[in-house]
């Protein structure tokens, strides 16, 4: 499956705990292996001019982003699906994840 994430979506997804904070072994796994799937790659930092400010915020130029296309497993699929469902359960939606979280619910996984 293919989802459209934008800079701000990927970011939100490798640094929060937006993902399944504690699980077991190998949702750990998958975990990190969608945040080595969504991460920014040194060419699209350099495309967006990425970079971190005096006061420590990280920026770049939102003309120039995608939304990009990332190649989801079934198994990262469903642990995203997870993943909102707890922050659901624990009040965490908040306004910086919101978004993310209605696209995520709006979801199917159609196989190719």
């Amino acid at each position: 499956m293919k989802l459209k994430l934008s800079i701000k979506e990927r970011m939100l997804l490798i640094n929060t705990d937006l993902l399944v904070p504690n699980s077991n072994t190998v949702e750990q796994m998958l975990i990190r292996s969608l945040k080595i799937t969504i991460d920014v790659t040194p060419m699209e930092i350099e495309k967006i001019g990425m970079h971190t400010d005096p006061d420590g915020m990280t920026r770049w130029d939102e003309k120039k982003e995608g939304p990009y296309d990332i190649d989801l497993t079934q198994e990262m699929f469903d642990l995203l699906k997870k993943s909102v469902e707890q922050l659901e359960q624990r009040e965490g939606i908040n306004q910086d994840n919101l978004e993310f979280v209605l696209k995520i619910n709006n979801l199917t996984f159609l196989k190719p």
